[in-house]
C-alpha cells in the first residue's frame, strides 16, 4: 500500500510540473506574440514618420522651385 501511495504522489508531482511547464510555455509564446505585434506597430510608426518627412521635404522642395 505504501508503494502505491508513493507512486501516486510522484505521479501527482510530475503532473504539477508538467502543468507548470505548459503554463510557462504559453506565457512565453504569448510574450513573443506581443513583442512581434509591438514591433510591427513600431515599424509602422517609423515608416509613417519617414513617409511624412519625405512628404514635408517634397512640399518644401516644390515651394522652393515655384519661387524661382
Amino acid at each position: 500500500m505504501r508503494i502505491k501511495e508513493r507512486l501516486r504522489q510522484k505521479l501527482d508531482r510530475l503532473e504539477e510540473v508538467r502543468d507548470r511547464k505548459e503554463s510557462n510555455q504559453k506565457k512565453i509564446h504569448d510574450s513573443i506574440d506581443r513583442d512581434r505585434e509591438n514591433l510591427r506597430e513600431f515599424e509602422d510608426k517609423i515608416s509613417n514618420l519617414f513617409a511624412g518627412q519625405l512628404y514635408d521635404e517634397y512640399i518644401v522642395a516644390t515651394a522652393i522651385r515655384s519661387m524661382t
